[in-house]
């Protein structure tokens, strides 16, 4: 029986094709690395943007609100 008879037929190809989809492969690899790492890096950012704007609207309410409580005027004690 042949192989084209056995209906898994192989292609075979060189040492230097194979060679050349290896490297290729590392690149494309190593480069979709780094899309994803400046991507994660920039959301990131972004988070650390929106946390501090939070952060300093909350302080800034707090400080208003502990203004407000506060006397302002000292009792004649």
């Amino acid at each position: 029986m042949s192989r084209t008879e056995h209906g898994m037929q192989r292609q075979r190809h060189g040492v230097a094709k194979n060679l050349a989809e290896g490297v290729g492969g590392v690149i494309v690899g190593a480069a979709l690395v780094v899309v994803v790492g400046q991507w994660l890096k920039r959301r990131q950012q972004r988070t650390l943007a929106t946390d501090r704007s939070q952060a300093e609207a909350l302080l800034l309410d707090r400080s208003t609100s502990a203004s407000e409580s506060a006397p302002s005027s000292p009792s004649g004690r």
